[in-house]
């Protein structure tokens, strides 16, 4: 019988539920970035402190992927609010157009 002495089974149950969704969509051997929940990249670091790099990475990640927005989170911080978060905008991106076919189908462009 499996034990829960940290208090932690209900989290980590939740994380790898929406990692089997995101997987069950997408499919298995892709890059990292591709990986996401169809809206928000969110790009994960454990860093002394965010530098411009970290930045230009993630927005390379929202132009490939065509994202609208992404989320840069340091996790070396004290509080995550207090400069832990840095919400990337996709200023290129360009959000998918639906069009009726003559046979009444939609196609998505």
């Amino acid at each position: 019988m499996l034990t829960d002495p940290f208090g932690t089974n209900q989290i980590t149950k939740a994380i790898v539920g929406c990692a089997i969704r995101v997987h069950d969509t997408v499919g298995p051997g892709l890059f990292e970035n591709i990986y996401s929940e169809g809206i928000v990249v969110a790009e994960l670091k454990s860093v002394a402190a965010l530098i411009a790099i970290h930045q230009k990475q993630l927005l390379s990640q929202l132009r490939l992927t065509n994202l609208p927005v992404g989320l840069l989170l340091n996790f070396n911080v004290e509080v995550l609010t207090n400069g832990g978060v840095k919400r990337i905008i996709n200023s290129r991106y360009k959000p998918a157009v639906t069009v009726a076919e003559p046979d009444g189908d939609e196609l998505l462009i």
